[in-house]
Formats: structure tokens, C-alpha cells, sequence
């Protein structure tokens, strides 16, 4: 047997990490699975306010309109109401019950909205729903 001197004592305190290390990965794979995503579009849209909220579906057409005038579908420009229109068939054609969400900013002019709105109209999609931010009544 080996004795070591009391003045030779080994003072050092091991910790052994590897426990808590395996409870941070845990805890990070926990948050990482239950956290959910709010899909936001790319596009800055200013949206104008209304205190009774809908729930949509993700599977819907997305139209935005900027301050600007410009016409987005899907995120994507499009350069007229002609090419709207064409755009706007197919996806028609494909499944003729989609909703169409038009998300148009609020400084932007009623006229470009109402173009928009008569296009889709004119592709035979019948479910149209404007986009607003919630405003809650006082």
C-alpha cells in the first residue's frame, strides 16, 4: 500500500462535465423542435388595421401590393395585370378553391388594389380575402 504524506495531497477538484453538457444538447434539441416559425413574406407591406381576425390555411395564393404599385405573387413580381392574369389561370386550373390572400399596403393606391381584385375575379377564383394586422378594440 502507498500512503502519500498529508502535505502532498492532491487539493484539486475534478468536475466531470459531461453530464451538463448532455443536458444543454438536450435542452437546445428540446427548444429546437417545439419552436415555431411565423412565415413572413419578403416584401415590406404596411398593412392597414382590423379588429376581427381570419385564419388561413398555408395553402393559399399570395398576392402582394406595394406603396409603390407594384404587384407580387408569390413573392415574385409580376410586371402587368395581363401577366397576373395568366399566372393566376393556372394556378386556377390546378385547384379552382384556393384562396387568394391580397396583402396590398395601405399607403398604396386603392385603384391598384381594385385592378388586382378584378383580375382574380376575371380568372374565376372566388375566394378572396384582403390581409390586415389585428387591431384589438379598447
Amino acid at each position: 500500500m502507498r500512503f502519500t504524506p498529508a502535505d502532498q495531497e492532491d487539493d484539486f477538484v475534478r468536475f466531470d462535465l459531461t453530464p451538463l453538457v448532455d443536458v444543454v444538447f438536450l435542452l437546445i434539441i428540446f427548444f429546437m423542435v417545439t419552436t415555431t416559425f411565423v412565415y413572413q413574406p419578403s416584401i415590406t407591406i404596411n398593412l392597414p388595421g382590423s379588429s376581427q381576425p381570419v385564419n388561413v390555411n398555408r395553402n393559399y395564393i399570395s398576392i402582394s401590393i406595394d406603396r409603390s404599385g407594384g404587384i407580387f405573387l408569390f413573392e415574385k413580381r409580376v410586371e402587368s395585370t395581363d401577366e397576373l392574369f395568366s399566372s393566376l389561370r393556372r394556378e386556377f386550373e390546378r385547384d379552382p378553391e384556393r384562396v387568394v390572400l391580397i396583402r396590398g399596403d395601405k399607403d398604396s393606391k386603392y385603384e391598384n388594389i381594385v385592378k388586382v381584385i378584378d383580375t382574380v375575379k376575371r380568372t374565376g377564383l372566388k375566394r378572396v380575402l384582403i390581409a390586415t394586422k389585428t387591431e384589438y378594440a379598447r
